[in-house]
């Protein structure tokens, strides 16, 4: 359920990036020992460092295996973000918000497309 991973592979399948710009590592991703927010960061850092969105655009969320939503906040600079900025919310429950920041304003539609 990586929603920006799917969106990605779907809309940009043989986009090699802006001229001179290189991917900001070659790390993998799936890797299990990275967390979901972790996760976000970078798959953040590779939209932001292609150039496919701005420093205030584009969302990125993912649902966990245990059904936790997490999401890109709103109001930051997209091209900075670290995991201690990443809003969650257990099924049910209430979000989990870093101090002064909200979940995207786009998270309904995010929430949509998981059900």
């Amino acid at each position: 359920h990586f929603f920006g991973s799917i969106f990605l592979l779907l809309s940009f399948p043989k986009f090699r990036g802006a001229p001179g710009v290189q991917p900001p590592s070659s790390r993998r991703m799936d890797s299990p020992a990275l967390t979901s927010a972790a996760r976000i960061v970078r798959c953040m850092e590779r939209v932001y460092s292609s150039r496919l969105t701005t420093s205030s655009g584009g969302n990125i969320s993912l649902v966990d295996k245990r059904g936790i939503l997490w999401i890109t906040p709103a109001g930051t600079d997209k091209g900075a973000l670290t995991e201690a900025q990443i809003p969650h919310r257990p099924p049910g429950g209430d979000w989990v918000l870093p101090e002064g920041l909200r979940p995207s304003t786009e998270t309904p539609i995010h929430e949509a497309i998981y059900r």
